[in-house]
């Protein structure tokens, strides 16, 4: 039978030591040191001050053992079910040649300063209290253990590992302010770790096309150091100041890139607002130095000819309307069949615009969902600005996805596009151009291979019918901006009326 011995202080001591078989069943102590094996009954409770484990014992826990000082492990121990709680009034080292092997740990003290591994099989609960991990080790939880939330006054400065397939949040934060991440979607074991720092992000001002900026306050370095699952994480935000962004819904994962910076990753989803949040992105597969970007607004860049003023000589649209001053400087689709409400306008048509058009930007997945409308102008080479004399600019209410694209006239049929295109750089591009037949709907080919809106609808009710031509007849002769100049020279002749007769009968339905 191997003997223990403990190094007690013995005017502390509160309850009688108990003995039996090498098991210590309940005491109260100033210090423990193991130089044998060291077993604590379940059920048992023990409080001490410093506790230290020799290179020839070990300490097998299955009841509660409460240290308030320092913790010394130079033996890898036993296996154990039992709970450790630190619980000192001031900073508690943790430290040795082995790492300190838990079931269960309960940090309840004022600060901890960790010189070893901690490896953790059960549960953490974070109370209060900081652990400064330093940069040699880590607190790995195995493929079984779980964790507290953490928070600003209790959490893992430095590295924490987590090995297994199971969801998990590491319990990270850094300078008093923790930002977590969580992770999910795992196949298979591997091992993660993640670290957050409250600091500048290492080149940030060294990034992709599409990225405004990456946050200049914060990082996280996300790795996976066994295993080779793809995975699903969620970044924590706290304080979006201190992040960088005013609006998640423009916020993207930035991933850094030794060769090119930061990276646009994008984003699956986020909660929260300015304030206080989550970012998730999913299936990642490269890892290292992650922080937040801001990619303002995604650009939305669309090519559409329009048949009437489409001019085969050049492959453009004559933009006669323009130079003779008749466009009006406010958007037209105030009135029926849009009833557009937008409000904008130009102070200078620009020398190259043919005329308004209106755009509505779908759902990817449900083309009949509209999420925004704007209106632009359609530029000679096909091209669309905005009131900027830009790209149009969009702001997704949730995580940036897939989308489809109307464009219309106010006296040609729109057309829809015939699939839904994802974001490539910040920028969603759709060429309608190309397309003979925008989803289904009736395009006309102006010259070989290129397509355009078709002419005629002069009453915008998606038909070309008698209707229309109607108008054409009330409107012969006339000048200016009106509905019957198809061809849109300023002038409604029987120039236009041919437009009318080559497209009469077709239809568009408008999903």
């Amino acid at each position: 039978m191997k003997h223990v011995k403990l190094f007690i202080n013995v005017l502390s001591i509160v309850f009688l030591m108990l003995f039996s078989n090498n098991q210590i069943l309940n005491a109260q102590t100033s210090s423990i040191k193991t130089t044998g094996d060291l077993k604590v009954f379940n059920g048992t409770y023990i409080t001490t001050d410093d506790m230290s484990i020799d290179t020839s014992g070990s300490l097998e826990n299955n009841g509660i053992v409460k240290v308030t000082g320092d913790i010394t492990v130079n033996s890898a121990g036993s296996s154990s079910t039992g709970e450790l709680v630190l619980n000192g009034s001031s900073t508690q080292t943790i430290s040795g040649s082995e790492d300190l092997n838990v079931n269960d740990i309960i940090f309840e003290g004022a600060g901890y300063d960790v010189q070893t591994t901690v490896n953790i099989e059960g549960n953490s609960v974070f109370t209060n209290g900081v652990l400064s991990v330093d940069a040699t080790d880590s607190i790995h939880y195995l493929s079984s253990a779980t964790t507290s939330v953490a928070s600003n006054s209790s959490h893992v400065d430095g590295k924490v590992s987590k090995t297994g397939s199971a969801d998990f949040i590491f319990p990270i934060g850094d300078n008093g302010m923790v930002n977590q991440i969580s992770i999910a979607g795992i196949t298979g074991t591997n091992c993660f770790s993640a670290q957050y720092f409250n600091q500048a992000p290492p080149d940030n001002s060294n990034l992709d096309g599409s990225l405004n900026n990456v946050s200049a306050n914060e990082y996280w370095t996300f790795n996976q150091t066994s295993g080779s699952s793809s995975v699903d994480a969620t970044f924590y935000f706290n304080d979006g100041t201190v992040s960088g962004f005013t609006d998640p819904a423009t916020t993207v994962i930035a991933r850094y890139d030794n060769t090119s910076g930061w990276q646009d990753k994008d984003q699956t989803s986020y909660t929260g607002d300015a304030s206080s949040g989550t970012i998730t992105l999913d299936d990642i597969s490269d890892f290292g130095d992650y922080t937040f970007g801001d990619v303002g607004a995604y650009l939305v860049d669309l090519t559409a000819f329009l048949e009437g003023p489409y001019n085969t000589s050049n492959g453009n649209m004559d933009k006669t309307l323009n130079t003779q001053g008749v466009i009006p400087l406010n958007q037209p689709y105030n009135t029926a069949s849009w009833n557009y409400t937008g409000e904008e306008s130009f102070s200078i048509i620009p020398a190259d615009a043919v005329d308004w058009v209106l755009v509505e930007i779908r759902d990817g997945t449900d083309n009949t969902s509209v999420l925004e409308t704007k209106a632009a102008l359609i530029m000679q080479d096909g091209s669309i600005r905005n009131a900027d004399n830009e790209l149009i600019k969009y702001v997704p209410s949730g995580a940036a996805s897939s989308l489809h694209f109307v464009i219309d006239h106010r006296n040609h049929f729109p057309v829809l596009s015939a699939s839904a295109t994802t974001q490539s750089g910040g920028i969603y591009t759709y060429d309608f151009s190309s397309q003979s037949d925008a989803a289904g709907k009736p395009a006309t080919e102006v010259e070989t291979g290129v397509y355009a809106l078709m002419a005629g609808d002069v009453n915008a009710d998606f038909n070309i019918t008698a209707v229309d031509n109607t108008q054409w007849m009330s409107e012969n002769g006339s000048t200016g901006y009106n509905y019957a100049d198809m061809n849109m020279d300023e002038n409604v002749t029987a120039l236009d009326q041919i437009f009318w007769t080559n497209n009469n009968g077709k239809s568009f339905i408008m999903p």
